[in-house]
């Protein structure tokens, strides 16, 4: 074999081998794509699985407080399945309506999971419940009772740091908005300017007189036993009272805070 015919096979071989590990390397490369897909699905499908539980939990959790109802127990991949099967059943109209949301006017614990298994994990089936399910549902961001009950009481607490010393301005701004933070940023600029600060005694929320709320405003009407002491360098001053307040709410980017406030 002369040498023109081993150079030839020779390059005839390298060939062959560089077609070989070039195929071999677009085979390795279509390969981990496809890998990248698939992980990047997966991962797709993790995040929107966490979002709609997410969701879920927060209505469920709105339901209870709104109905007063204690949160039903979880488990996340229970809850997920149940959600998947009942929304499947309720797509394909396998679920009985009249049964399922029976006695809406008074909610269980079931009817709230069904509430929120629905807003979470297909919505798109919302339009199909009962108009008076779908009144509920509309009202799940209104501000309830108890979230504004609780947060009068923390109102209550917080005097005790802007009307003395810190007279906590951050605290203010957290709690109060408009006309009631004016007023009370002005009273702490009173107590500062002449050397005064107050001092709380008993303070107690005696009963919730009368609750409206719609969408992100809300006014309860409270009887409020306060016991408090003025002190000034001229010295103390004590006062103590039962008397019934308004208090007008807002909620703004899910912060609950006092609009105003009417002393009767």
């Amino acid at each position: 074999m002369d040498n023109d015919e081993q150079k030839s096979n020779l390059w005839k071989t390298y060939g062959i081998l560089m077609g070989i590990m070039l195929g071999g390397s677009a085979l390795m490369l279509g390969g981990q794509s496809v890998w990248n897909n698939i992980q990047a699905e997966r991962f797709r499908q993790a995040a929107a699985e966490e979002q709609a539980y997410s969701k879920y939990t927060q209505s469920l959790q709105k339901i209870s407080d709104q109905y007063d109802l204690s949160m039903p127990s979880s488990n996340r991949s229970s809850d997920i399945s149940k959600a998947q099967q009942y929304c499947s059943d309720f797509s394909a109209g396998k679920t009985n309506l009249q049964q399922d949301w029976a006695g809406i006017s008074k909610i269980s614990s079931k009817q709230a999971i069904l509430l929120a298994q629905v807003q979470s994990y297909c919505p798109e089936n919302l339009v199909k419940l009962p108009k008076e399910v779908q009144t509920q549902l509309a009202t799940l961001d209104n501000i309830t009772q108890k979230q504004a009950a609780a947060f009068i009481k923390r109102w209550l607490e917080a005097k005790k740091s802007l009307f003395s010393s810190p007279f906590d301005r951050r605290l203010a701004t957290e709690i109060l908005t408009g006309k009631a933070l004016e007023e009370r940023i002005s009273s702490m600029d009173w107590l500062i300017k002449y050397g005064s600060w107050y001092s709380y005694g008993n303070q107690r929320i005696d009963s919730v007189d009368a609750f409206v709320s719609s969408q992100d405003t809300a006014t309860i009407t409270l009887t409020i036993t306060e016991t408090r002491t003025l002190h000034q360098p001229a010295g103390d001053k004590q006062s103590g009272e039962t008397s019934q307040s308004i208090f007008d709410l807002t909620q703004k980017d899910g912060s609950l805070k006092i609009l105003d406030v009417h002393n009767k």
